[in-house]
């Protein structure tokens, strides 16, 4: 992966009378057969979310190397000091642990395995009944099974933890296809499209302007029969809070947002 200019911060939600979380052992019983639990496991949750079941579906294992800055290894190894400064005499293992962790995030260059799979729906993101679904029980949930497939090989919701028995830093970073067709650099919905953005201020201190312009005949032909629109998103990290605002592509879509907002155009 080339350098990039790009520095990125971690931020750490406040666990405010949350339950104190210490070692974790669904990690641990992936420790003894790390690569093998790895492979196993992936390619598991890549089957059970098959697509298209009269294809195959397509998992690969790609090393991959990023500048440190690229991967916010500076605030990430605060972080780790302050867990490491919090441990007590005898919690040398995870002492021994986080050290190792923060020499490695001390390096110029992080290396990382980046794995992606194909013909699969991604993980879901739409509201259930039950309060849980796929990117939820992914990314936050433990022991929870949110696959619609009855046939599904993994429905525990632990295989997920090989991945974090891999990384000396005990970080994942997740990405998932959309349910639906995106315009947007790194995939082929629309080859022939292209969306360019441009934020301005305005006399409003709590308000942009966001100027959309949609290039390319089959984007175009969507959007004119009313089923897609621009949208901005503003977000917050220091308070959470986030705006969604969708805007005609033939005019000017507005977000009002807080003080020291991050944007994050659609």
């Amino acid at each position: 992966m080339p350098p990039s200019n790009r520095k990125l911060q971690w931020a750490f939600g406040a666990n405010d009378a949350g339950e104190p979380q210490g070692n974790n052992s669904a990690i641990a019983q992936f420790s003894e057969n790390r690569r093998e639990s790895l492979i196993r496991e992936s390619i598991q949750n890549s089957l059970d979310a098959r697509r298209d079941e009269d294809k195959p579906v397509l998992v690969r294992f790609t090393p991959r190397e990023a500048a440190a800055a690229e991967v916010g290894a500076e605030s990430l190894s605060a972080a780790m000091r302050e867990c490491l400064d919090g441990l007590t005499d005898k919690e040398e293992e995870h002492r021994r642990s986080f050290e190792a962790g923060m020499r490695l995030l001390d390096s110029p260059a992080i290396k990382s395995l980046q794995i992606v799979d194909s013909n699969t729906t991604g993980a879901e993101d739409e509201p259930r009944a039950l309060g849980h679904n796929d990117w939820q029980a992914l990314t936050k949930g433990t022991g929870i099974d949110a696959k619609k497939r009855l046939d599904a090989a993994g429905s525990w919701g632990f295989g997920k933890f090989a991945a974090f028995a891999n990384s000396p830093i005990r970080t994942v970073l997740y990405t998932t296809a959309y349910q639906y067709p995106v315009l947007r650099p790194d995939n082929d919905d629309y080859p022939d499209g292209r969306l360019e953005t441009r934020v301005s201020r305005t006399d409003d201190p709590y308000r942009v302007r966001v100027d959309f312009t949609v290039q390319g005949p089959t984007i175009q032909a969507v959007i004119a029969d009313g089923n897609a629109r621009c949208a901005a998103m503003a977000y917050c990290s220091s308070t959470l809070y986030s705006v969604m605002e969708q805007a005609d592509i033939r005019g000017h879509g507005y977000a009002r947002s807080p003080a020291g907002v991050q944007w994050m155009l659609l």
